[in-house]
């Protein structure tokens, strides 16, 4: 079967405005691309602003998290006056991003549930289900599967402020796609801030009904500068945020329009324990921040190549790391058959870190994982497929591993890695593979 992303800039998956295109799959890996490893299924780049999302009688949920706490969450408009944006073509305009901020909440306060996306982005959702994965149309309405979340509920009460976790998606993905860890982190204590890369995500919607999605002014560029300019932006937006978690722990209200926030989460975020993980190209934008930024003091990479434009290894693959941080990867290749973790050939960024990092780290490869693994779709898409029938290209990017029993794999240690670095709590799961879960070999 053909890799459904083997894809250059002239055969785009799907069909697409003018000036618009999905990231190359070279562009994202460099010298990696051509074994296989790449960005998830392209997504639609445009959807109108006013397009409501389609209603479905099918509807599923996420798994259920484990911790203790109810989960609540909330979204958040940052500008940041300091940057005018590159990817528009208005004069003059400050930087702005949408972030998610995700939390535990406290027990048997009334709330709404949670939708799983925006209106908005719930349509992109949608064209994206008939297009890439051969769904019926209407299907279902997207903002409706179940995330196990409130919105807006209190947040639960603690004796001292809680870490933080920054997640960043992979290019053309969204803050939403790795719900199952993101609430699971929230569950067990975490405050959990997912953020969208304007005009990189698939689709960013904004309070006032603003829906962008991908900068033609970006993806028009050169490969390797292209790459460059995305990681450029991504470092400086996950700085900037950890800026407005740095104002929330001083009690401000960081929101643009200063929208009220839950009760108790002001002052709930400890600035002093910040870490990050992300997927894809995310964690190449996370590590180069953690190697400018200090305040971010652990990192977790999902399924991600660390390389720039050209094959090179990213910044902080080449100076190496302060900070702890954890490796987690599975299958590459035409037919996904090569494994890809610091040891392998082509993983010159992984390589490149692992070497020039002295600290604490860990490489955790998962046989049989495919790229989808590491987000939210490795449940959506059996569901989806049991349901109505998915299209063998997409269930290809999940690999071939129990869904379930991968999805509690990456919940039980990403929460240990955090729990161990933020929390300063021992976990036994890091030092040694666990017959718990099998699918994780540790890579030395």
């Amino acid at each position: 079967m053909n890799h459904p992303l083997r894809h250059t800039r002239s055969t785009p998956l799907i069909p697409v405005a003018p000036r618009s295109r999905p990231l190359p799959r070279r562009a994202v890996l460099g010298g990696v691309a051509a074994a296989g490893l790449a960005a998830a299924l392209p997504l639609p780049l445009a959807a109108p602003a006013s397009a409501a999302p389609r209603s479905g009688a099918f509807r599923f949920d996420l798994p259920a998290p484990t911790g203790p706490y109810p989960v609540g969450t909330t979204h958040l408009h940052l500008v940041d006056h300091a940057r005018t944006e590159r990817w528009t073509e208005e004069p003059n305009r400050p930087r702005e991003l949408m972030v998610s901020v995700w939390y535990p909440a406290r027990a048997g306060a009334d709330a709404p549930r949670a939708p799983y996306v925006t209106p908005g982005l719930a349509a992109v959702f949608d064209a994206y289900g008939e297009t890439q994965l051969g769904l019926p149309s209407s299907a279902l309405n997207w903002a409706d599967i179940g995330t196990h979340a409130t919105a807006g509920p209190p947040v639960a009460p603690s004796a001292r402020p809680r870490p933080v976790v920054l997640y960043t998606p992979g290019f053309q993905s969204s803050r939403d796609t790795d719900t199952v860890v993101i609430a699971e982190l929230a569950s067990h204590g975490f405050v959990v801030v997912s953020v969208d890369h304007t005009y990189e995500a698939m689709a960013v919607e904004f309070p006032d009904g603003r829906l962008h999605t991908i900068s033609p002014l970006l993806t028009e560029l050169p490969d390797a500068e292209m790459v460059r300019a995305a990681l450029s932006t991504r470092t400086a937006d996950l700085r900037f945020v950890v800026d407005q978690v740095t104002e929330l722990a001083r009690g401000r209200n960081p929101d643009a329009a200063g929208r009220p926030l839950p009760r108790g989460l002001a002052r709930a975020v400890d600035p002093h324990r910040i870490g990050g993980y992300g997927h894809s190209i995310g964690p190449s934008g996370l590590f180069d921040a953690m190697l400018a930024d200090r305040r971010i003091r652990a990192g977790a990479l999902q399924d991600g190549p660390l390389v720039q434009g050209g094959g090179r290894p990213t910044a902080a693959a080449q100076a190496g790391l302060r900070q702890p941080f954890l490796l987690m990867c599975g299958m590459f290749g035409e037919s996904a058959g090569e494994p890809f973790h610091h040891r392998s050939p082509l993983a010159v960024g992984l390589a490149a870190l692992w070497e020039n990092s002295p600290g604490w780290k860990r490489d955790l490869w998962s046989k049989g994982a495919g790229h989808l693994s590491y987000t939210d779709f490795m449940h959506v898409l059996p569901v989806l497929d049991r349901e109505f029938g998915v299209r063998d290209e997409a269930m290809g990017q999940i690999g071939s591993l129990d869904p379930a029993g991968f999805v509690a794999t990456r919940r039980a240690y990403l929460t240990a890695f955090f729990t161990r670095h933020l929390l300063r709590r021992p976990q036994p799961l890091l030092d040694a593979p666990s017959p718990r879960y099998p699918y994780v070999r540790f890579i030395d």
